[in-house]
């Protein structure tokens, strides 16, 4: 017969020789394109492609969740065009559960941002972007508090450069120090096991987060290259960026054991060697032959024909706007565009200790602290 102290010793015991609890971070960030980029770096990204990663690695992993950094309008040729709404759409689509902003989802304005976020199938946070009267932009949360896997995690959102997007006097960015600083102590009074903060920022910014806010355990953050994924270390405390243009799924693995927090940190390619998932495929499909018609429709006319020679006939002649195909590529690849909108280049990838995944290949880092 079991006594009540004997089951009570035999679940402790079976809980100490269980799993350890632990949680799975996917993240991707800067999805100006919806089709596939395909330039000098390479070929990659792609929401079809996208969908196929993630889908296989919630298979291996039900409680993962995948989050989204922020800039998906402007910054692109189609994301200029489309302003950000098939974006919204796919990503919902591609499984996004939660996301925060990069400055050039304002690009057209605060209503166009808050119109996103209605459009949207998953929730947004800010916690750092507020209006003249100091209240959240769109009345949105400040920080969010998942199940994730075995752990109990929360999240905070910070934007960085506010003042390279338009500026209407409506949105104002406060210090993103201070509020990852309020937001990582609500989080642990609710009872937050990890935090981790997403980051439109550089790495400088987010190092002085991690050394003035010891409460977070990783930073998730903006695209440092087109082709390389990077992680850097504070201390023992990961900040993980993807490759741009949705070339990459940084995985951040959080495990609770021995008192201990360990971090593993991965890079999974979005590239030509995934199978694009079939729906999602029609949708690039779809939104590449619209922005190809828009692109080839006529724009104006001229009164009078141009001759070399000076003469004039009268005719009409209708003036297209279809660039050439290198113009093209050109206006898919944001990189220069993005450093020169932001005044600023990203730091080089071997200026700090950290770990590269060049051509965005898989790769992993680790690493615990208490």
């Amino acid at each position: 017969m079991l006594t009540a102290r004997a089951a009570l010793l035999l679940s402790l015991a079976t809980a100490a020789c269980g799993p350890a609890p632990r949680a799975t971070v996917l993240y991707v960030t800067d999805a100006h394109e919806i089709a596939p980029v395909v330039d000098r770096h390479g070929d990659r990204g792609g929401v079809a492609r996208l969908k196929t990663v993630v889908d296989g690695r919630k298979t291996e992993d039900p409680g993962a969740i995948l989050v989204f950094g922020g800039d998906l309008a402007g910054g692109t040729l189609f994301g200029g065009v489309f302003r950000g709404e098939p974006m919204v759409d796919a990503l919902g689509r591609a499984g996004v559960g939660l996301a925060s902003f990069g400055q050039h989802d304002f690009d057209f304005g605060a209503a166009h941002a808050k119109a996103l976020v209605a459009r949207s199938a998953f929730p947004w946070i800010t916690s750092n972007l507020v209006d003249r009267e100091g209240r959240p932009f769109a009345g949105l949360p400040t920080r969010r508090l998942f199940r994730v896997g075995g752990l109990r995690v929360g999240f905070a959102g910070l934007t960085d450069d506010f003042g390279t997007t338009t500026q209407e006097g409506t949105v104002v960015q406060t210090g993103l120090v201070e509020a990852a600083a309020r937001e990582t102590a609500a989080l642990r009074r609710e009872g937050a096991e990890a935090v981790v903060v997403l980051t439109q920022a550089g790495f400088e910014v987010n190092r002085r987060i991690l050394l003035e806010v010891p409460g977070v355990d990783a930073i998730l953050t903006e695209e440092e290259s087109e082709a390389v994924s990077v992680v850097r270390w504070v201390g023992a405390r990961p900040v993980a960026a993807p490759c741009g243009n949705l070339g990459s799924v940084v995985e951040l693995v959080l495990e609770r054991k021995g008192g201990h927090l360990t971090a593993r940190v991965g890079a999974h390619p979005v590239d030509a060697s995934v199978a694009p998932d079939p729906v999602l495929a029609r949708e690039e499909r779809a939104w590449t032959a619209k922005l190809e018609e828009l692109l080839a429709g006529p724009i104006g006319s001229l009164a009078e024909p141009l001759d070399t020679s000076g003469a004039s006939s009268g005719r009409r002649a209708s003036v297209t706007s279809s660039p050439t195909r290198s113009a093209r590529r050109r206006a898919r690849t944001p990189r220069s565009f993005s450093a020169r909108v932001s005044g600023r280049r990203c730091p080089p990838a071997r200026s700090r200790a950290g770990t590269r995944w060049p051509s965005c290949r898989s790769g992993t880092a680790s690493s615990r602290w208490s």
